[in-house]
């Protein structure tokens, strides 16, 4: 069941009145860095766009204003599902999207959200001709970025204006925290040289439903508006990709026609998808406190996912875990299927 909230409007193509989802309040959130929020939050889906997103009203600011500059991609590291080896989030992210772009051997990179500068390490280490750059909300990281070979500019969100053009500029899960994303979209398309490029990454909460829990991440994309909303803020050629494994979507855009305030376009869709993935992890709690009703669990999983299950289940969790890919195949499905693993323990 939804309703309307004439009150609110889409933050992706501005449309007044999101439908939002009854039920969701009774939902555990948590914090990007793990960290656990109390019930309630507001999620509804635009009828316009079909863009998910959480109702940014005085009580999501105030639940969320000291999450405010926290990375949420810096440095991870996952396990390679196939091969079991440990692989750094960064250089595999770089592998994903650059055989899609001939990139020359010279050229400017500012990347958006640098955090400590673990992609500007790895794709200098690729690229040693190239100028790297990084935009942080405040000082936290300079010296740590401003010391990786290659970066040249370390600017914050404060300062007015980040010099020159740049030939590729990277956001790497910093669309969904924006409250204004096209107006942010059309300001990195001005920094682009005129073949430039932008290259964005997102959660799929699709095949990543724990996403929809994460309360400073405000915005939930499926491929159809991320890419209207890229069209919206003047690019022209634009590439989607989505990697079910790792429960993300990218894109490859390009500097295409003059900006324009053109709405983004009507996706197919509704909010079956955002029930469904609701619906799959409520199943996931039945599931995990099911098995651990006479032992202890133990939770291998994904970080913010391990995270949020354990403040589920409480004191029937006894260990830690590591940051897996999550894989859903055949995405949200009654019977759980995730790359989160629940397994009891014998008590010693």
């Amino acid at each position: 069941m939804s309703v309307t909230a004439p009150a609110d409007f889409c933050r992706v193509c501005r449309h007044p009145g999101i439908n939002e989802i009854v039920g969701y309040r009774s939902y555990r959130r948590i914090a990007s860095d793990g960290r656990s929020l109390p019930h309630g939050g507001r999620l509804g889906v635009c009828p316009n766009c079909q863009a998910v997103q959480k109702l940014a009203d005085a009580d999501w600011l105030a639940d969320t204003r000291d999450l405010a500059g926290r990375s949420a991609w810096s440095g991870a590291m996952s396990i390679d599902p196939e091969t079991g080896r440990m692989i750094d989030d960064a250089g595999a992210w770089l592998e994903r999207w650059r055989p899609r772009l001939a990139l020359p051997a010279q050229g400017r990179l500012l990347e958006v959200g640098c955090g400590r500068g673990e992609l500007l390490r790895r794709f200098g280490e690729v690229f040693s001709g190239w100028e790297l750059c990084g935009v942080e909300q405040d000082e936290r990281f300079r010296a740590e970025v401003l010391a990786i070979p290659g970066v040249g500019g370390y600017f914050t969100s404060e300062e007015p204006d980040v010099p020159g053009q740049f030939d590729l500029i990277t956001m790497v899960h910093l669309l969904e925290r924006l409250l204004q994303p096209t107006a942010v979209l059309s300001e990195a398309r001005g920094k682009l040289s005129p073949t430039g490029w932008v290259v964005t990454t997102v959660r799929d909460y699709r095949r990543d439903p724990f996403a929809l829990l994460v309360a400073d991440e405000v915005l939930h994309f499926t491929p159809p508006v991320l890419a209207g909303l890229f069209a919206a803020a003047g690019f022209g050629s634009i590439d989607t990709l989505e990697d079910g494994e790792a429960g993300e979507i990218s894109v490859i855009a390009q500097r295409g026609r003059t900006a324009t305030d053109e709405a983004v376009a009507p996706a197919r869709a509704g909010d079956a998808g955002v029930k469904a993935a609701l619906h799959w992890l409520a199943e996931l709690c039945r599931l995990a406190r099911h098995r651990g009703i006479n032992r202890p669990l133990g939770i291998f999983g994904a970080s913010v996912g391990g995270a949020w299950l354990a403040q589920e289940l409480g004191d029937r969790v006894r260990s830690s875990w590591t940051r897996i890919r999550p894989r859903l195949a055949g995405g949200c499905s009654a019977v759980p299927s995730t790359g989160l693993r629940i397994s009891p323990w014998a008590t010693r």
